[in-house]
């Protein structure tokens, strides 16, 4: 606050002393309190990116040099420094106002380029005729209309770029870029003025108002500095908006409509035609590498959004760790198979493999191993089975293969004996090396028709009497075993409900010893 009102009193002490050397100094005052302002803002708000702001602060002293140079030497063509020290701060400023808008919007500076582009040939049309035309065709000093086209050139490239990051709602609503925009609104107009008065022959008033608005400018750019608003704008935009700000829809299409209006409304003579002819060519270049620019980010998009859909479809009907498909996938590829082979009076056989004792490699090296012998494992059965056949994980350490295309119950031993000989092959970890094995219960239709639910009912049944025969072999289901676990499903399926139906009766059978008859217990039957 100190600073600010600071400022604001050299300000009004230079608007009010006439003696050139004061004016400098009070110039160079202004210049030296605003860069210390922005530093003193950078320190205290501390924002992400402090690059654009201490250029600034350099472009601001540097102006601020050129402006005392101009004050003591006010005619046409004065002290050469001066226009260095101008050309100069105008590129540092430039530089700043890049940075602030390349961290603003990462990632997107080709588009604030391009519509920055477009709306300053836009702008540039306009200027032309309504400004510098009228001002070429003058009697007016070529050296002032020179200075005078540099200064508003370095303003508009300095709008342009500022005002491409106003799309972002944010930042069109932050304080401190509200007064950096108006101070380069108040620069740009003040440029125009001066170039005006300059040709009417009264460059002196028009350099006064040149030098209190560059002062004013430094007012707003220190005031922007001290606003804690200042950090915002260092703070990227998280994501790209999904549509254009309303402002630019309209500020582009002003521009890409501007040329054939000016063409058909405007008397142009022969300069004004090759110039605006010339500004039309680049605005259509520039519109067309837009639209290119579109083109490119849509097809990203797309490309982006179908790999996000395949990966979503993949991961409904496929296993995360594995990567074979899951129940779901199987059931349609079974029922995929029994519709082709009954079409072709083919056979499809299914294959159910069990790890044997699978929960002691877990329990042993932790289940991180166990993740891993489940993948090899995967990869081994996958190598193991035929081209056409598919391979599935139900979950834990079960997988299921379909066989297309069956001719007999031979075919498909052979490939169980292929997947149980594979699983059953060393395994040499990181950690660790181990030997697992596993059970195979296989279902066919070659000798039954069966339904895609009936083979995988068969293949568990003779995976669990493999089981219970020991583990380590492969079990072909019959009828036999069909029958045996019909009658075993009817048993349980009785079982389960005979508490709440109450058939249950409890009865102790005694145990006595046999060499002397004696009882020592009893047994609950």
């Amino acid at each position: 606050m100190v600073v600010l009102v600071a400022l604001v009193v050299v300000l009004a002490a230079s608007a009010m002393v006439s003696a050139p050397w004061w004016r400098a100094a009070g110039a160079l005052t202004m210049s030296l309190l605003s860069a210390a302002a922005i530093l003193a803002g950078v320190a205290r708000w501390r924002p992400v990116r402090r690059t654009p702001w201490v250029l600034a602060a350099a472009g601001i002293v540097l102006a601020g040099v050129s402006v005392a140079w101009m004050v003591v030497e006010p005619e046409v063509g004065g002290h050469p420094w001066s226009d260095v020290a101008i050309a100069v701060a105008y590129g540092v400023l430039i530089a700043a106002a890049a940075q602030l808008s390349a961290g603003k919007r990462p990632g997107r500076d080709l588009d604030a380029v391009l519509d920055g582009g477009i709306v300053a040939a836009a702008a540039a049309i306009v200027v032309w005729l309504v400004v510098l035309s009228p001002t070429v065709a003058s009697n007016a000093p070529r050296a002032h209309v020179l200075e005078s086209i540099g200064l508003i050139g370095g303003d508009l490239v300095l709008l342009v770029i500022v005002g491409s990051i106003a799309s972002v709602d944010a930042v069109a609503r932050n304080v401190a870029y509200r007064l950096i925009l108006a101070g380069l609104v108040v620069s740009f107009l003040s440029d125009l003025v001066f170039l005006m008065v300059g040709i009417a022959g009264h460059r002196t008033p028009g350099l006064d108002i040149v030098v209190l608005s560059t002062l004013a400018v430094f007012v707003a750019v220190a005031a922007a500095a001290l606003h804690p608003s200042m950090a915002a704008l260092s703070i990227p935009e998280r994501a790209a908006p999904r549509r254009p700000h309303p402002t630019r829809l309209v500020l582009l299409t002003v521009a890409a409509c501007l040329p054939p209006v000016v063409i058909v409304s405007v008397q142009l003579d022969a300069t004004d035609r090759w110039f605006v002819g010339l500004l039309a060519l680049v605005l259509a270049v520039l519109i067309v590498a837009r639209l290119a620019l579109l083109v490119q980010r849509g097809e990203r998009e797309l490309a982006a959004r179908t790999a996000l859909e395949h990966r979503l479809r993949h991961g409904v009907t496929h296993d995360p760790l594995t990567h074979l498909g899951n129940r779901r996938w199987l059931a349609a590829r079974l029922d995929r198979a029994l519709e082709l082979a009954e079409r072709t009076d083919g056979h499809v056989a299914v294959l159910v493999v069990d790890l044997d004792d699978f929960g002691a490699v877990n329990d042993a090296f932790g289940h991180v191993t166990g993740d891993q012998v489940l993948v090899h494992v995967a990869a081994r059965i996958v190598a193991a089975v035929r081209t056409s056949d598919v391979v599935a994980r139900l979950g834990g350490d079960e997988y299921v293969i379909c066989l297309e295309a069956v001719h007999d119950t031979a075919e498909v031993l052979e490939v169980a004996g292929r997947v149980e000989a594979a699983v059953a092959d060393p395994l040499f970890l990181e950690d660790v090396d181990l030997v697992v094995t596993a059970t195979v219960g296989v279902a066919t239709t070659v000798d039954t028709p069966r339904t895609a639910e009936e083979l995988l009912r068969d293949a568990d049944a003779a995976l669990l009497r493999g089981k219970e025969a020991g583990r380590h072999q492969i079990v072909l289901c019959d009828d036999e075993l069909r029958r045996e676990a019909a009658v075993r499903g009817q048993i349980e399926h009785e079982l389960r409900g005979a508490v709440r139906r109450d058939e249950l009766v409890l009865r102790y059978q005694p145990e006595v010893l046999l060499d002397s008859g004696a009882l020592f217990g009893v047994e609950a039957l």
